[in-house]
């Protein structure tokens, strides 16, 4: 089946997920079935993925009282510890704020520590609409202050923490990031946002101006937003929750963004890259032509994934070098 606007070498994930989803977006109405699906699908991509021999993987709880957090933290890290402290990754997984899990993406993560040589540590950050906000947003904190604090004793530089995120967890590493420059020493040295989910406003129903997109629906935007912000959030802290609306983003690490053209986040992704380099913030931001919502994760044999998955891999490269 042709679909419009999309990169062809994208089609055939569309026409199989709809076998799935009965739609070419996710269905959310019954998010307890929509979980399900999300993470059998994950289970079956991990259980193709190439095993990865000589990283550790340890599971660990960060509790820190003052932010009400007890969170669950997986460390992925070499099992040969290199002479000198070195960088860290801190992931967070996608999933609109209302799924998803840090184990979804162990196999890359148990790669990248790896290959880069360092520590990845992916946060089991609690899920709305059970947990709003700030309830993520905290235990990112939780676990960001611990290991800042726990640096030296993870054989880590504690001037080498970078941020990774992915759709809901790279809107997640963006508030994260400005809270961190807001109430912290912590100066984070990089943040790496894969198409992100910045802006609570873009929940318009779609039109002629603002079509409706593949995998992840306006409907779906909806959802998850007020799922996460729940029934109030106060201005101070809509920042940290919509990193759009940052009054400013002076002092931000630098940053890079990656989003497909007809991606639902491809405006405010834009959008938030010129706002960061009008701040003075070094900004990196390449657009994919024709492509959707996590495109390289669904389709990542495809021309235009390739291209996204190499150059992550040089971000990646360059940051944690």
């Amino acid at each position: 089946m042709a679909y419009s606007s999309v990169d062809p070498d994208l089609f055939p994930a569309l026409d199989a997920l709809k076998g799935v989803w009965g739609d070419t977006s996710m269905n959310l109405d019954e998010l307890a079935a929509a979980r399900q699906t999300h993470d059998a699908m994950a289970a079956q991509s991990n259980s193709i993925a190439p095993a990865v021999e000589g990283v550790e993987t340890t599971r660990h709880r960060v509790v820190n009282t003052e932010l009400g957090v007890d969170a669950v933290v997986y460390l992925h890290q070499p099992s040969r510890k290199a002479e000198k402290a070195g960088n860290a990754l801190l992931h967070l997984h996608g999933g609109g704020y209302v799924m998803g899990s840090a184990t979804h993406s162990e196999p890359q993560l148990r790669s990248w520590a790896k290959k880069y040589n360092c520590l990845i540590v992916s946060v089991e950050y609690r899920l709305a609409p059970e947990h709003p906000f700030p309830a993520a947003l905290f235990d990112c904190v939780a676990v960001l202050e611990w290991l800042y604090a726990e640096a030296l004793s993870l054989n880590v530089d504690p001037a080498k923490i970078s941020l990774f995120g992915e759709s809901a967890g790279g809107g997640l590493a963006a508030g994260l990031a400005l809270y961190a420059r807001d109430h912290s020493d912590i100066n984070i040295a990089h943040q790496i946002l894969l198409y992100p989910m910045l802006d609570h406003q873009n929940t318009l129903p779609a039109d002629d101006d603002n079509p409706d997109t593949y995998i992840w629906s306006r409907k779906n935007n909806q959802f998850g937003w007020a799922a996460y912000l729940g029934a109030n959030v106060d201005d101070s802290m809509m920042p940290y929750a919509s990193p759009s609306f940052a009054q400013t983003l002076r002092g931000l690490p630098a940053t890079y963004i990656c989003v497909g053209s007809i991606d639902l986040f491809y405006r405010e992704n834009c959008y938030y890259a010129k706002s960061l380099s009008a701040a003075g913030v070094p900004v990196d931001i390449d657009v994919y032509a024709d492509a959707y919502h996590a495109f390289q994760v669904v389709v990542p044999d495809a021309t235009v994934s390739q291209s996204c998955l190499h150059k992550i891999d040089d971000v990646l490269s360059s940051v944690l070098s």
